[in-house]
């Protein structure tokens, strides 16, 4: 997968490859908060968290009628 956010792009994915996107990415982020100095770790595991709410929230939408 190539790590690119576009908006364009994004809006014409289905929400099941959104929400596969979006957990590729909250793992990327977290293989670098591994890998990161202590003043970058908790930046990368927020966005990571960050990804996999959004994830979430995309198959709560999916959920819901309407």
């Amino acid at each position: 997968m190539e790590h690119r956010f576009k908006a364009e792009i994004w809006e014409k994915l289905s929400k099941d490859e959104q929400i596969k996107r979006c957990t590729a990415m909250a793992n990327e982020a977290t293989a670098l908060a591994h890998a990161a100095p202590p003043n970058m770790k908790e930046a990368y595991l927020e966005l990571a968290e960050q990804w996999l709410l959004l994830g979430a929230e995309i198959a709560k939408s999916q959920e819901e009628p309407g």
